[in-house]
């Protein structure tokens, strides 16, 4: 399993934890953001305990540095979302490094805690 799938899976149990036990702390006070290798700074609370969200569209820019991308998705029915052009963040940005604009793919996004969306899973369309 990669790097990111694991930290994202662990992100994940201390969101669930934390939300099951909000009296506990999950995390020393000196640690309050996990630090991806990939640079992606993503806070342990912030990541709710849900499912993913699949998702298809055609990619429109990349910003590998900052781990963004802007794609045309089409419809998301289990967001009830319509298609649209929209910005996310890419948990992991070496999972962008294959892709280039004009590109089909497939992805896969979480909710976190403050209503924003993140791509945990993005690859090319087959």
């Amino acid at each position: 399993m990669k790097r990111a799938s694991l930290l994202l899976m662990f992100v994940v149990f201390l969101g669930a934890f934390s939300a099951i036990f909000p009296g506990l702390s999950v995390t020393p006070a000196s640690a309050e953001e996990v630090k991806a290798d990939t640079n992606v700074i993503i806070p342990m609370d912030s990541i709710a305990p849900t499912r993913g969200y699949p998702g298809t569209g055609t990619i429109n820019s990349l910003d590998i540095k900052a781990g963004r991308i802007n794609l045309s998705s089409e419809p998301i029915a289990s967001l009830g979302w319509a298609a649209q052009n929209r910005d996310f963040q890419v948990l992991g940005r070496d999972a962008l490094a294959n892709l280039r604009p004009g590109q089909k793919i497939t992805f896969e996004l979480v909710k976190l805690y403050n209503g924003n969306y993140i791509v945990i899973k993005i690859e090319p369309a087959k």
